[in-house]
């Protein structure tokens, strides 16, 4: 009977993990249905804690999940240290139970240094990337040494971008460590080759610090560019900035990808990146994916049909007559500029500002989701500390305490800059 209705929590979280997953990479989600879904994963597992572990090697990563989860939080002190043991193992071999081995540790992560996990990194050279991953999203602080700079070069790409990665999230870690990396772009001399995704990752250290040299060495690093999945960084990052000089190789993306490019655009958020994107849903070979970002821009919805019928009068009365998308995009222009500071910026409709962008996060989830919060943190000017992958409730409480830090529970300029329907 026992084993019966182990079996039936165990299937229900696994279900619930697969849903998790599937939602955390959607393009958007509701963030309070997956709070509810969270509520009903935690509920599984902590019943599960409570139970003997039967688990038998796992054969997805949904069951690697479960079986970890559910021993990392029991009240036992014996079946925690062993259920480190085997996510450690887990790890090394990879696969589905490698993948829910991180999925575990990230979301039931120990106090202070995981000793288990600094072994396995001092043994293991293939796993280092994948630790600094994990820290990364746990938000575990590691001994220094093993990410400045003396550390890193001459390793293998994988370990530098990993770790670079993770450095950038770390609030306490001072803008020198990136600085290292960008400044031949500035004019300096710098021997050393970076491997690709690395000098990336350096701007966005920089960027997040508010470095006043990251954006010349940004604009120099698009010029010099020559991977195409390095430049697409660098462009993002550009978005990011909202540097109103950046915005004409923003616009040159557009014929090498329509889809991007416009995606960069709506992450630009400027007046001059709305008309342009205006302009493309005239265009057959830009209208979806323009329509697209013109609702993250702005949060108001386009059709995809080439015209849509709107009645005029009150009650449903009056006459009809048929407007195109461009039309419409243009009334949406017309009717929110007042409200729309010629420098300023918006995400969704709301002006770009720090309470805005944590209503946001507090509000969706998904694949857009790490735009806002690189955007909060620059706003704000120093890194977040927050992952997109973490559990909704730790993530309410420290954008409810953000929140609160900006001095207004619900600001009015935040609400008069919002789109109309």
């Amino acid at each position: 009977m026992q084993v019966f209705f182990a079996q039936t929590h165990r299937d229900g979280a696994g279900l619930l993990f697969r849903q998790r997953s599937q939602w955390l990479a959607a393009a958007e989600a509701d963030a309070e249905a997956l709070g509810r879904l969270e509520q009903r994963l935690r509920l599984h597992l902590h019943v599960l804690a409570r139970l003997p572990n039967h688990e038998t090697e796992p054969r997805r990563a949904p069951e690697a999940f479960v079986s970890l989860a559910a021993c990392l939080s029991s009240p036992d002190s014996e079946v925690r240290e062993a259920a480190r043991r085997q996510a450690g193992e887990w790890l090394l071999a990879g696969g589905p139970a490698g993948e829910g081995a991180f999925a575990a540790l990230a979301l039931f992560p120990l106090s202070g240094q995981d000793e288990t996990l600094l072994g396995l990194y001092q043994r293991y050279a293939a796993l280092r990337p994948i630790l600094f991953e994990l820290w990364r999203a746990q938000g575990a602080q590691v001994p220094p040494a093993l990410f400045n700079n003396a550390e890193l070069l001459g390793r293998s790409p994988e370990l530098q971008r990993a770790a670079l990665a993770y450095a950038a999230d770390q609030q306490k870690i001072g803008v020198e460590l990136f600085r290292a990396y960008y400044r031949h772009l500035l004019g300096r001399t710098l021997p050393n080759r970076f491997p690709a995704g690395v000098m990336g990752l350096a701007l966005w250290g920089g960027m997040v610090r508010r470095d006043p040299e990251a954006l010349s060495a940004l604009r120099r690093g698009i010029e010099l560019a020559t991977e195409p999945a390095e430049r697409d960084t660098l462009l993002r990052l550009a978005a990011l900035s909202g540097d109103s000089e950046l915005l004409p190789v923003l616009r040159s993306h557009l014929q090498q990808s329509p889809e991007g490019g416009c995606r960069l655009l709506a992450l630009h958020g400027s007046r001059e990146a709305a008309r342009e994107l205006s302009v493309l849903l005239q265009q057959p070979r830009f209208m979806e994916p323009a329509a697209q970002a013109w609702e993250q821009l702005t949060g108001h919805p386009l059709p995809l049909q080439p015209r849509l019928r709107l009645i005029e009068g009150k009650g449903g009365g009056g006459s009809t007559h048929s407007v195109s998308a461009t039309e419409a995009a243009g009334r949406w222009l017309e009717e929110n500029q007042s409200t729309w500071a010629p420098s300023g910026r918006i995400c969704r409709g709301r002006p770009l500002r720090q309470e805005s962008l944590v209503e946001l996060a507090l509000e969706r989830v998904g694949r857009h989701h790490r735009d806002r919060f690189d955007l909060l943190a620059l706003e704000l000017g120093r890194p977040l500390g927050i992952q997109p992958e973490n559990w909704m409730a730790e993530r309410r409480e420290r954008l409810g305490k953000l929140k609160m830090s900006t001095g207004q529970s619900a600001p009015a300029a935040t609400r008069e800059g919002r789109s109309h329907a």
